[in-house]
């Protein structure tokens, strides 16, 4: 599979503004890609070069990235997983398999509490567990991650300064995922976690793994906070099992 020369561009209305995608079409299992903060569905490019041809993926832009529409609205999470919601009832993915990486897994978590549609979840080094927010939200951490956060985010062209504003200053009016809620997902799930993230401590993979039960935990060795840029073919094994590729 090629991203580059393999995927039409797909434009979904919802009550937030439209949402675009990347689809390539496929007769096999059907996967909806979630990019994390600040970048867009191009951060999935090298994974999708070694994917097999035959899957059906959608690799969506979340709401204000990319080229998605970016409305003057406060970013809460809950506001992803509205267009995340939106996105699935309309294009009919309630069998599809959800991957989300980072702050999308924020959204994706809050879709599986809720006992959203979905065939199952892959959750690779996400935000929103309790032990996570807690570190960032100590006085000392919360400035140099924010200001760090933004400068990564506004090194992308295209990005809204406002947006990305928005996103970091709401994060603790976010709901924090306590092992409590994170119990409530009763759909088949995979933890993928970089052995070296520094961003998200391996602790929350770890947190998610001890509280869904019946999750699996897949450890990249040497990888940091991207293990599907970094080592897409571990990645695309682990992701392809849990899928029960043939």
């Amino acid at each position: 599979m090629d991203y580059n020369n393999d995927f039409e561009d797909l434009n979904v209305g919802t009550s937030l503004g439209s949402i675009h995608l990347k689809h390539h079409s496929g007769s096999k299992q059907k996967l909806l890609f979630l990019h994390g903060f600040g970048i867009n569905s191009r951060a999935w490019g090298k994974l999708m070069n070694v994917m097999p041809d035959d899957l059906d993926i959608y690799l969506m832009d979340l709401l204000g990235h990319g080229s998605s529409d970016a409305p003057m609205i406060e970013y809460t999470v809950d506001k992803q997983t509205q267009a995340l919601k939106e996105v699935v009832e309309r294009l009919m993915l309630q069998e599809c398999y959800i991957i989300a990486h980072s702050y999308s897994g924020w959204a994706a978590l809050l879709y599986a509490i809720e006992g959203r549609p979905a065939k199952g979840f892959v959750l690779e080094d996400v935000a929103g567990v309790e032990d996570h927010v807690n570190r960032i939200s100590n006085p000392d951490v919360w400035k140099e991650f924010n200001d760090f956060m933004f400068r990564s985010a506004m090194k992308y062209a295209g990005n809204k300064e406002y947006v990305m504003r928005s996103i970091l200053d709401t994060q603790l009016k976010n709901r924090v995922l306590a092992p409590d809620d994170l119990a409530k997902i009763d759909r088949p799930t995979l933890i993928i976690w970089g052995s070296d993230d520094r961003m998200i401590q391996p602790a929350s993979a770890y947190t998610l793994r001890d509280s869904i039960k019946g999750s699996l935990l897949e450890v990249v060795q040497g990888a940091g906070h991207e293990p599907h840029y970094t080592k897409p073919d571990v990645v695309k094994t682990a992701l392809l099992k849990f899928i029960a590729y043939v």
